[in-house]
């Protein structure tokens, strides 16, 4: 999927529950990650939207935040950076912690 078909599915609100991104490109990865994050109201950021890097969070906090249920709003946003769990790299945090 492109960029530009990315956000006519959110201007359209027909997003999908998951996104995986992938890709070298900086400048690209972070203009995805700046589409997702606008889309959830500055207002229902606070309890709705996070971003968490696996090189210095767990695993288990971010599927403990993916599956709990939006407070007070539509949707719930998790953004998870360096998921070394989908490469060939070894573990950097167990699923316990």
């Amino acid at each position: 999927m492109k960029v530009d078909e990315l956000r006519k599915e959110i201007e359209n609100n027909s997003l999908k529950n998951v996104y995986l991104v992938l890709g070298e490109d900086t400048y690209l990865n972070n203009k995805v990650k700046e589409l997702f994050w606008n889309y959830i109201p500055e207002s229902d950021r606070e309890f709705n939207a996070a971003i968490y890097d696996m090189e210095t969070t767990s695993i288990a906090t971010a599927i403990a935040d993916a599956i709990s249920a939006p407070f007070f709003s539509e949707k719930r946003l998790v953004i998870i950076t360096h998921p070394y769990f989908l490469t060939g790299d070894t573990k950097k945090h167990s699923i316990e912690q």
